[in-house]
């Protein structure tokens, strides 16, 4: 006894499958990736890390990882000048996400010749004439009350955070983050 299967049949099936495996990519495609992967530990954000890695960059990405990564630097500061009681809040939620995920990512990647490093923040007055110091990471928070751009900047031990409006500014707070956990992409960290 033989069992006959047309070939409509086969094809059907075969566009079954294929549908399948394309509605399942493009809901991959689309799905917002809220959490990251370094040496199997999870790093998860508010917000849609596809996002934030398209918030502008300068002078380049790698640039960020250097400077965190750089053995002689044991201390990171986070500056900020106050605001209204909405940017103060911002800056609160902020720096808590900066030296939280940081710290995380110092401890995984902390090798012999390089110590643990601190965090602390401190208040400025303005954002002008802010010194290099050896050793010292400044990251220097400019919120949307002060701010018309939104990008990430590196050079010359500092970084600084610039948000247009609310969101963008969470957004490259991420992007800094990430920048300096070396992730450009998602492939190989989701």
């Amino acid at each position: 006894m033989k069992v006959k299967i047309k070939v409509k049949y086969i094809w059907i099936f075969l566009g079954l499958v294929l549908g399948a495996f394309l509605l399942y990519q493009i809901f991959n495609f689309v799905k917002p990736v809220d959490t990251i992967f370094i040496k199997g530990a999870a790093f998860s954000f508010r917000d849609d890390v596809r996002k934030a890695l398209k918030v502008e960059t300068f002078p380049n990405e790698g640039l960020f990882n250097e400077l965190f990564m750089d053995y002689k630097t044991k201390n990171v500061t986070i500056l900020f000048k106050p605001g209204n009681p909405k940017t103060n809040a911002i800056y609160q939620l902020e720096t808590f996400e900066i030296v939280y995920k940081l710290t995380r990512y110092d401890e995984l990647t902390k090798n012999m010749f390089r110590s643990k490093k601190v965090f602390d923040a401190q208040e400025i007055e303005t954002y002008e004439n802010i010194t290099r110091e050896e050793g010292v990471l400044k990251i220097i928070l400019v919120p949307p009350e002060f701010s018309n751009q939104t990008r990430v900047t590196a050079g010359g031990n500092k970084i600084w955070i610039y948000g247009k409006t609310e969101k963008e500014f969470d957004l490259a707070v991420m992007k800094a983050i990430l920048n300096v956990m070396n992730v450009t992409t998602l492939e190989g960290f989701v």
